[in-house]
């Protein structure tokens, strides 16, 4: 990765989250050369989609919730898609300025998870994706930009020129700013009224894995651990949290998408209040007019990895999965197969033995296959990025994955 090498591209994008990967995959398939930079891992921050979520996957007009669930369920089947109908079981808890529509979504890593397929696809289609690098991007003429990859130490991986440059980072001085601190409590008996609106400030709370919840505040101020705690603690979560976001992450409103002549860029941010999906539609039929644009619109009906099989079928197919397997709790089968579908076959093969049981239901097949296939580097990308077992590791546990992780490096 020492040498630079300099390539033509249609369409290069900043960012990794929900949105940006949407954006590439949708792109790619139509035809154009695309190259993806993040600075981070795909979706974000750790645990940073569990504040963005329910924004970013929720279309902003009026027939759109249902339409976009109907498209999600089509194209991601075993993902389990939770309607808006109130259960004592309630699976999501989300509060928003008075007037927003609820999102009839799942969260805990929704968006970290269809920010991973995404990428995926898009990477399988032909586009060049670098998760945890810089991306420097200059004018170069007037109809093109040129652009250099470098690691986090600064050695260059590609350098390129494009014709449009997309950059899905948030811009705080063009958007009216909210702050999010996040953290994650032993879930209390019954949370249905758990998230209310309180003067400027939106609370909220997501039902993670097991026995856990993810809180949150969103304010216009500083949000603190002990404003944090102090609202859980009144509202029947009780205790010290599990874990607690480092540092706030930005909900930006009413942001548009600019476009700026000679050579082309478009500024939108992937906290958008627009489902990924069909915004990405919308970004890239935009980029027409200035890039060979091939084909049309198709992602609604182009299934992610795993999601290869009739959505009335996930529950048959889960059933054969857990009998093919049976030293693998109902739970953990569950979780494993709603993250990947029938890519599950792959990950356990055809033998029953996955290797080493790290704990929560987490073995060494899987954790291979995210290593292989899904940019995991190390145990907080596999306990907190994509699996969010982080809350029911032990300390012993979470050692044991992380000499694993060394050893395997």
């Amino acid at each position: 990765m020492g040498s630079t090498s300099a390539a033509d591209f249609d369409v290069v994008i900043r960012g990794g989250g929900p949105l940006a990967c949407a954006i590439a995959r949708d792109a790619v398939g139509r035809g154009l050369r695309v190259l993806l930079s993040t600075k981070d891992d795909f979706g974000g921050e750790i645990r940073q989609h569990i504040v963005s979520c329910g924004v970013s996957l929720l279309p902003d007009h009026q027939n759109a919730p249902f339409e976009e669930t109907t498209v999600m369920q089509r194209v991601c089947p075993q993902i389990k898609v939770k309607s808006n109908t109130k259960s004592a079981n309630k699976g999501i808890g989300f509060f928003k300025v008075k007037g927003d529509p609820k999102p009839n979504l799942p969260c805990g890593s929704i968006a970290n998870r269809f920010a991973l397929l995404t990428a995926r696809d898009a990477k399988e289609c032909g586009a060049q994706l670098f998760p945890q690098t810089d991306l420097d991007v200059q004018k170069q003429t007037d109809t093109s930009w040129s652009a250099t990859v470098t690691l986090p130490d600064g050695e260059p991986i590609i350098s390129i020129s494009a014709r449009v440059y997309i950059d899905t980072i948030p811009k705080l001085a063009d958007a009216r700013v909210r702050y999010a601190r996040v953290g994650t409590f032993k879930r209390a008996g019954n949370f249905d009224e758990f998230a209310i609106k309180r003067g400027d400030t939106v609370q909220f709370a997501f039902e993670a894995d097991g026995d856990a919840i993810d809180v949150g505040l969103i304010s216009s101020d500083d949000v603190t651990v002990e404003n944090l705690i102090d609202f859980a603690h009144k509202h029947g979560i009780h205790g010290k949290p599990i874990w607690v976001s480092e540092s706030f992450t930005p909900i930006l409103q009413q942001l548009k998408l600019s476009i700026s002549q000679g050579p082309t860029q478009f500024d939108i941010s992937d906290t958008a209040p627009s489902g990924w999906r069909k915004l990405a539609e919308d970004v890239v039929a935009e980029i027409a007019p200035y890039a060979q644009m091939i084909g049309k619109r198709w992602t609604a009906f182009a299934t992610l990895p795993g999601g290869d099989f009739e959505p009335s079928l996930r529950e048959t197919l889960l059933s054969d999965l857990q009998r093919s397997h049976p030293g693998i709790d109902t739970g953990a089968m569950e979780r494993m197969f709603s993250s990947y579908g029938t890519e599950c076959h792959k990950i356990f093969g055809a033998k029953d033995d996955l290797g080493q049981h790290f704990g929560a239901g987490l073995f060494e097949a899987e954790v291979k296959w995210l290593v292989s296939q899904e940019w995991a580097n190390t145990a907080n990308d596999i306990l907190w990025r994509r699996t969010l077992l982080g809350m029911k590791f032990s300390e012993a546990e979470t050692a044991g994955l992380k000499d694993w992780m060394a050893r395997a490096q």
